[in-house]
């Protein structure tokens, strides 16, 4: 099994990258079902420049022509002409609108009519034969036949270029605004066209389709100029003309306007050169659609737009790099190809744009995008995004936040584009891309969002939600759709119950919980079924049958399995494991005849695998519900055969509609082995992987690498998954420790392994919440069938005398937080100190039956048990108790440690017992209290008054941190008096909590040198200084007066504080100063090192030495380890060669990487890890919000397995420059302290993000900031 690992590492090393845009194939998918384009597009652009290959309108006289359905890109592979080239098409899509701005060359007379697939002659259009045409990512070339004109297309996101190489002679070029796609009789409510130069053409065009007003506005300019140039409008004229025929509107005059307005251009290309056309469109002016030319064109020709768009191509595929057979890499890469064309671009260059509400706005800090899909696209093709381009998707979700603010019914997109909202579809999942963006870190104002998605939620008048509101379902009286509408909106209410959580809003959590579990009252025996308003479920019910039976593009069969949500609640629902997994296998294994599916377009044989229809999105998630099951290897069974059958190389390679790329990021998931099942989790569930190595670039430079090992034809099952090396069992894997990086293998094989996945690691259910879930997590728990009433009292009994403190802590609780008074009568509690050898000594055991027993070798562990029966405590209506169970429990680190620095800024006595306390209730045992630093003096030293009469003292404050650019102007000051620092021990030592001072040494010590100038390196009297940063002096360590001074201050903080560990901070020397000191130099040059830092590795070594002649241990920051680890550190100062600390010296790691703390390890020293990016409270939550907290990791991906037992545990730290008030530090501590007490509490397995949320709302019964500390 090592060599197998090593082997596949190997591989992952040396994995190769090639341009990834060769293997993308935009004609798959235009054939058939998939209704792609093969035109040409940037990433995400706002215009898709494509061909046209026929004019089917949607109607006539108020009849659906079915025909039209295949056109819903414009183009179909199996037809032989081409109408011209179009400047807006959707991909992929089930029904279709745009198609603006139509061009076709041609030769000969103009002819302004398109003529037909049967006479092309007739009009404009043209034959053309697949071999002459050639597409790829941002170009597109076809020859036209009836022409002889080579047409090539490329684009910019605003602009679309087109190249025509004509015959010699006179060519023409067609403008006609009244095609579309579904277009219809009076679809265009107005177009115009205006000559304003031989080489520029403006106009603008309004239809009324699926977007009810649609307003473009163009520019296009040629490379040539016009010779001559006529217009027609054949639309049918009202009676009034107007005073028009003064002109001749129809040859040359440059105004023309219309319903049904088509031009002709001629143009002299007697030299046969090529024509070549920028079109650039707005939908905001003309001003708009000429400043996006010129600002993204202007002194461009085609070549270069074209090199640009593939550079663009190139870098947006290459943020995932895969390995495979050709045709994987074909399939993959022209996946995600798809997934980049929308949601697209929809404003100009200078950031403004036309809003829901047709006003014109302006984007400021993001870009608007518009083509959302949301009912396909929330499931898989928005969680891709969140993946791999976080920063698209905050642009996007700021876009449906605008929306919303624009919206008359604030509401959320439901399906929206070109600034219209058109309803389609059902659900309301905008509140789904809001959770699962928000969940997976993208920024965003949580409590603005929150409040979006609730007033979505609550739009009664918007398909049955008022009555779903009224009754948990839709009525099948108010919608035929109404079974499957049910479903969506009780997954919808899911996600705005999770958003709740992360918001911190319990009394909307509690609320949308319950909504959230709606979805069994649309269900019956087992399958969801509609019913009717007075409750009656829907007669003559068909489970296979599509149509008229309370499903929208699906059926019963399918639909029931969509509780992505609560799939055990599910599974309960169909009768439990066994029958659910019949339930699977019979989907999977059955036949649906097309008879049941004739009547719904979306549904065909195609897209069908037995009975489970993928070719549609409301069951894509169905494959991986095996992995909820004792059977899990099932998933991987049938993801072989969907993609077997349903994905494939060939033109008509998709199954089904690939709805704005939501069938392609189906694909990507499942080719790299996982699937958000549930968006608005932060899980992926494990699959079948396709591909045979990945690497996906992720932010700050992280990736992350897939290697598939053993795979083949026959080896189609999943036997281990490792994880950074290590064995993996859980059943998925979590975003937040995938965008950290590392490396995820799997081992396959050609039987299925039972031993592959822990049978207890399943998947989010919202069923399976915990109500006795509490934070830290426990490692072992037995729940027994009913509670204990504590509402009549209890009493205490000790079994030991040494337990008194823990008695009353346990009093005061119970009467503090529940009101309960203890008597001879009530409840026994038992305090028990016992041990044995197997135990650990902060291990404790819980016991509730008849009575309360809490057991533990010390009184530590009993003081842990207590904080664990005060979370456990249930109230309602008055009545106390607690839950009959078993817990068997203990700490995975010794150090959980949080750190106040308040030398920065002074908190005071109450708000260090403030954190005491919380730190407590989450077993936290260390408190690191930064008391010194260039800002302030904190602690009394009788030996040094000026340390606190000058050094407590500043001026003023720096506002904003230390990159702000003004202060407050007001005197700060404060420090404690030795016999206060001694109370706030004995107060901590009572909760079991260790407190480490910290006094910085020989850096930062600004404060020092103001009290006592003699002590600098410089000598000059100085002030306490005002702002923050590394900029101020260092202590003269050549000094005997310092060192003596030093061992002074550290004399009186060793009587104080009976902690065995010192912390000397050691950190940011900057070394200017030093080496400007002939003091310095002589000295250096006396003890015979180096440079500065091996200078400074001699005094902290010297200071852990003289600690440890006094019992006592060394902590410091990982400066004092000599390596460079700041830029402002020169190469030959900053290079400790003989870096050799005290024995038993503790190293906290706030910055470096892997190799430094491995070399910390290798020498010996234990290490506790505060890297800042993972645990500074004082990073805003949109850098380090709760959810990347909680994935925080002490032991860093790939260390080295043999040296991971020196790190003792982690430390989160509160840094004060930018918290100036008790309520700014709770502010910044809440709710991620809970974050990171887990995290040092429970094993890395036993961690779970999708638990520990519920359990932390429960926490604001204790301390309001769990609900205002903002996520």
């Amino acid at each position: 099994m090592k060599k197998l690992i090593i082997t596949c590492l190997c591989a992952l090393i040396g994995l190769c990258v090639h341009s990834q845009t060769q293997y993308i194939n935009p004609f798959i998918g235009t054939q058939g079902m998939g209704h792609t384009f093969p035109g040409a597009c940037v990433p995400h652009g706002g215009v898709q420049l494509s061909p046209e290959t026929d004019t089917i309108p949607h109607s006539v006289d108020g009849v659906y022509q079915k025909e039209v359905y295949k056109y819903c890109a414009g183009y179909q592979y199996d037809d032989t002409t081409i109408v011209g080239f179009s400047h807006t098409h959707f991909s992929g899509t089930g029904h279709s609108d745009l198609g603006d701005i139509l061009l076709m060359p041609t030769t000969g007379k103009i002819q302004l009519n398109p003529g037909t697939k049967s006479n092309p002659t007739l009009g404009y259009r043209s034959t053309f034969r697949h071999e002459n045409e050639t597409a790829s990512p941002g170009y597109y070339s076809v020859l036209l036949d009836e022409y002889q004109v080579k047409a090539e297309l490329t684009t910019t996101e605003r602009v679309g270029v087109h190249r025509y190489t004509y015959p010699k002679g006179e060519g023409n070029l067609i403008l006609d605004l009244n095609h579309g796609i579904y277009n219809y009789d009076g679809k265009t409510l107005w177009s115009g066209i205006c000559v304003e130069s031989d080489t520029l053409v403006t106009g603008f065009r309004m239809t009324n389709g699926w977007a009810r007003m649609n307003l473009i506005y163009f520019a296009i300019s040629f490379s040539h100029p016009i010779l001559r140039y006529e217009s027609k409008d054949t639309s049918k004229r009202s009676l009034y003309g107007g005073f028009w025929r003064k002109f001749d509107v129809q040859h040359n005059f440059p105004e023309m306007e219309g319903r049904e307005l088509k031009a002709g251009f001629v143009f002299d290309l007697s030299d046969g050169r090529s024509l070549e056309i920028k079109v650039a469109i707005s939908a905001v002016d003309k001003e708009g659609a000429l400043l996006n030319l010129k600002k993204e064109t202007q002194g461009k020709n085609f070549d270069k737009v074209l090199a640009e768009a593939k550079s663009k191509w190139n870098k947006a595929v290459s943020s995932i790099s895969v390995n495979g057979t050709e045709e994987v890499k074909e399939l993959f890469y022209t996946s995600l190809y798809r997934t980049l064309i929308h949601p697209s671009v929809y404003m100009d260059v200078d950031g403004r744009y036309r809003g829901i509400d047709h006003s014109i706005h302006n984007a400021e800090h993001f870009t608007n995008y518009t083509i959302f899909s949301l009912w396909d696209t929330f499931r898989a093709l928005h969680p891709l995004i969140n993946l791999i381009d976080a920063n698209k998707s905050k642009d996007m979700m700021e876009s449906i936040m605008a929306h919303q603010g624009q919206s008359i019914h604030k509401a959320l997109p439901v399906w929206s584009h070109m600034g219209n909202e058109n309803w389609c579809m059902i659900g309301y999942h905008g509140v789904s891309l809001l959770s699962d963006a928000f969940a997976k870190g993208i920024p965003m104002d949580g409590k603005k969002a929150l409040e979006a998605m609730v007033q979505s939620s609550n739009l009664t008048y918007y398909d049955g939600l008022g009555s779903y509101i009224e009754k948990g379902y839709v009525p099948l009286n108010e919608n035929v759709s109404s079974a499957s509408i049910s479903l969506e909106y009780s997954y919808d209410d899911w996600t705005i119950y999770r958003m709740a959580l992360m918001a911190g809003n319990a009394e909307l959590a509690n609320q949308y919980k319950q909504r959230a579990y709606n979805y069994q009252k649309s269900f019956l025996n087992g399958y969801a079924r509609p019913r009717y308003k007075d409750g009656r479920w829907k007669e003559d019910f068909n489970i296979y049958e599509t149509h008229g039976q309370g499903f929208i593009e699906g059926n019963s069969l399918n639909y029931s399995f969509f509780v992505p949500h609560d799939v055990k609640g599910m599974i309960n629902l169909m009768g439990g494991d066994k029958a659910f997994i019949r339930r699977l296998d019979n989907l999977f294994g059955s036949s649906l005849d097309p008879s049941y599916y004739a009547h719904t377009e979306d549904v065909t044989k195609e897209g069908i695998l037995g009975g489970y229809i993928h070719g549609n999105e409301p069951s894509h998630h169905i494959p991986y519900l095996y992995m909820w099951t004792s059977q899990p290897w099932k998933t991987s069974e049938n993801i072989y055969k969907i993609i077997d059958k349903m994905y494939n190389t060939r033109i008509d390679g998709l199954c089904g509609n690939d709805d704005c790329g939501q069938m392609s990021a189906w694909y990507i998931f499942t080719a790299l082995g996982f699937y958000p099942v549930c968006p608005g989790s932060d899980e992926y569930i494990f699959g079948l992987p396709q591909i045979q190595q990945a690497e996906i670039s992720l932010k700050a430079g992280k990736k992350l690498k897939i290697q598939v090992c053993n795979q083949s034809e026959e080896n189609k099952y999943i036997q281990a998954i490792y994880w950074n090396g290590e064995r993996y069992t859980k059943r998925f894997i979590s975003h937040h420790t995938l965008i950290e990086g590392g490396n995820l293998i799997y081992e396959m094989g050609n039987k299925p392994a039972e031993t592959c996945f822990d049978k207890y690691s399943l998947p989010y259910s919202l069923s399976s919440e915990d109500n006795h879930r509490i934070i830290p997590a426990v490692q072992e728990q037995q729940v027994y069938a009913s509670n204990l009433n504590l509402s009549s009292g209890y009493h205490i009994v000790l079994q030991d005398n040494r337990l008194e403190n823990e008695r009353l802590w346990l009093k005061k609780y119970l009467q503090n937080d529940f009101q309960l008074i203890e008597n001879s009568q009530g409840k026994t509690i038992r305090l028990i100190l016992q041990s044995s050898s197997e135990q650990k000594e902060d291990e404790y055991q819980i016991d509730i039956q008849d009575e309360v027993k809490i057991i533990s070798p010390s009184a530590r562990g009993i003081f842990y048990g207590i904080q664990t029966l005060r979370q456990l405590m249930i109230t309602t209506a008055g009545q106390c108790s607690l839950p009959q169970l078993a817990i068997k429990d203990c700490p995975y680190y010794p150090w959980r440690a949080y750190m106040l620095d308040e030398s920065r800024v002074f908190q005071g006595k109450e708000a260090v017992k403030s954190i005491l306390d919380e730190m407590a209730r989450l077993k936290m045992n260390i408190f690191h209290w930064h008391l010194t630093d260039d800002q302030g003096w904190r602690i009394e030293i009788k030996k040094y008054p000026k340390l606190c009469q000058i050094g407590a003292r500043r001026d003023s404050t720096q506002l904003n941190g230390w990159k702000g650019n003004s202060f407050d102007g007001k005197v700060h000051e404060g420090y404690y008096t030795q016999k206060e620092i001694k109370e706030i021990i004995e107060y901590a030592q009572s909760l079991h909590i260790q407190i480490i001072p910290e006094i910085e040494m020989p850096g930062h010590s600004s404060a020092v040198i103001a009290a006592y100038p003699e002590f600098g390196t410089t000598k000059k009297q100085i002030k306490v200084p005002c702002s923050f940063g590394v900029q101020y002096e260092v202590l003269d360590v050549s000094s005997q007066k310092v060192i003596q001074f030093l061992h002074d201050v550290l004399d009186e903080v060793i009587a104080l504080f009976p902690s065995p560990i010192i912390h000397i901070g050691g950190d940011e020397v900057k070394y200017d100063q030093w080496n400007a000191s002939v003091a310095i130099s002589n000295y250096i040059k006396k003890l015979g090192v180096a440079n500065p830092a091996e200078l400074q590795i001699e005094f902290t070594n010297a200071i852990s030495e003289w600690l440890k002649g006094r019992n006592k241990h060394m902590m410091g920051w990982n400066d004092i380890m000599g390596n460079k680890i700041h830029e402002y550190n020169s190469a030959e100062d900053a290079i400790a060669l003989k870096s050799k600390l005290a024995e038993g010296t503790i190293v906290q790691f706030w910055k470096g990487d892997l190799d430094l703390i491995e070399e910390t390890a290798q020498k010996g020293y234990d290490i506790v890890n505060s890297y800042h990016y993972g645990t500074y409270l004082d990073y805003d939550k949109s850098r380090i919000p709760l959810a990347k907290s909680y994935a925080f990791n002490p032991i860093p991906a790939g260390m080295d397995k043999s040296l991971q037992y020196k790190i003792l545990g982690l430390g989160c730290q509160m840094w004060g420059e930018q918290i100036l008030t008790v309520e700014s530090m709770n502010r910044m501590t809440f709710p991620r302290i809970a974050a990171y007490a887990e995290i040092g509490w429970v094993s890395p397995a036993r961690k779970n993000y999708m638990e520990f949320l519920p359990a932390l709302m429960r926490l604001v019964k204790f301390n309001k900031h769990y609900e205002t500390g903002e996520r």
